[in-house]
């Protein structure tokens, strides 16, 4: 088991990936073809980031389930934004080659080095119960990536992150007091579509659960943290660069 060391930054929060030692891999297939065409632009003036080491992770405490969660009927909306104009008030930035930036129809975060994540949050929710839905494609790199959302984010040490790989892993993770705890990280049978990918999120009550495409993936319990913000993550295990790109971002009361 690799340890995790979070690593927090002014605008842009930075870390060194989890790993946790994956289960090994499927027989690797093709990248997706991208299909969010949107010519590059000048990245927006970027904050200087002055990364700070801290705490190293913890082993998991919460059993997962397979039992089908049905997905949160929609109550009303708490932010929404498909990035069209670069005020929607996300931290962007750049760091020893790792960015994200607002590319006028794509949110775009690319990862240069291994084992690394990066990460902004919406700094306009703050919410107990809420599920977040985005679209999310690799646009270039390896399948074996990083990317989902996070919810009930307090700052840098306090969050929970939830998010799949293209080859099929699924991890969510808890940091408390910058503490790194594995809720879940296994291989899954993940039917990916060839453009981008519907990935929604419910954190209501104690449970966590995960959907893709609309399906039902995994969900966990946990009581660590119960409101923050949402926001979006992405990562590198052992074999970058990759690039990400998020649209049509949405979080929204369940009811």
């Amino acid at each position: 088991m690799k340890k995790i060391f979070l690593i927090a930054a002014l605008l842009l929060s930075v870390g060194l990936a989890c790993s946790f030692g994956r289960k090994a891999a499927p027989t690797a297939t093709e990248a997706p073809a991208p299909t969010l065409a949107v010519a590059p632009t000048e990245a927006p003036t970027q904050p200087i980031l002055v990364p700070t080491p801290t705490t190293a992770a913890a082993m998991p405490t919460s059993e997962p389930s397979k039992s089908q969660i049905p997905l949160p009927q929609r109550g009303a909306t708490l932010f929404e934004d498909d990035f069209s104009t670069a005020d929607g008030g996300w931290y962007i930035g750049e760091e020893d080659g790792n960015s994200i930036k607002n590319q006028t129809g794509v949110l775009e975060f690319s990862v240069q080095k291994a084992n690394w994540l990066i990460w902004t949050e919406t700094s306009k929710v703050y919410a107990s119960d809420v599920v977040i839905g985005v679209d999310a494609l690799l646009w270039d790199g390896g399948l074996t990536n990083n990317y989902g959302v996070m919810c009930r984010y307090q700052d840098a040490d306090n969050f929970y992150s939830v998010s799949i790989a293209n080859d099929g892993y699924v991890e969510i993770l808890k940091y408390v007091g910058g503490e790194a705890t594995l809720l879940y990280g296994e291989m899954e049978p993940l039917v990916l579509e060839a453009g981008p990918n519907h990935l929604t999120v419910s954190c209501i009550g104690n449970t966590i659960a995960l959907y893709l495409n609309h399906s039902f993936i995994v969900s966990v319990e946990d009581s660590s943290l119960s409101d923050g913000d949402v926001g979006l993550i992405a990562g590198t295990y052992d074999d970058p660069p990759v690039t990400i790109r998020f649209d049509n971002f949405s979080a929204w009361e369940p009811r």
